[in-house]
């Protein structure tokens, strides 16, 4: 029987709201995967949607040490597609 790798997945939010919505919600801008030995396997910048305005990136700045221009990057649709991937269907 062998032994599955672990991972670890992180990800940097910013707070966000959309255009016309009194609520606001949390906004992916970043997402990691690393294995056991913190070697980085995945790393991808999220853009925020057009429609949204940041209202506080003040952690992932900080923190995560980001670039605050949170239109650059890929859709989060394709780095959930990338670790779904990578996930389920390379690791196995």
């Amino acid at each position: 029987m062998s032994v599955r790798p672990a991972y670890a997945i992180d990800c940097e939010m910013v707070v966000a709201q959309r255009d016309g919505e009194a609520s606001t919600n949390k906004a992916v801008v970043s997402v990691g995967v690393v294995d056991e030995q913190m070697e980085k396997i995945l790393y991808a910048r999220v853009k925020v949607p057009y429609d949204c305005v940041i209202l506080d990136d003040t952690f992932v700045r900080r923190q995560g040490g980001l670039k605050p221009d949170w239109r650059k990057g890929i859709e989060l649709s394709a780095a959930q597609g990338l670790i779904h991937h990578f996930l389920y269907l390379d690791s196995l």
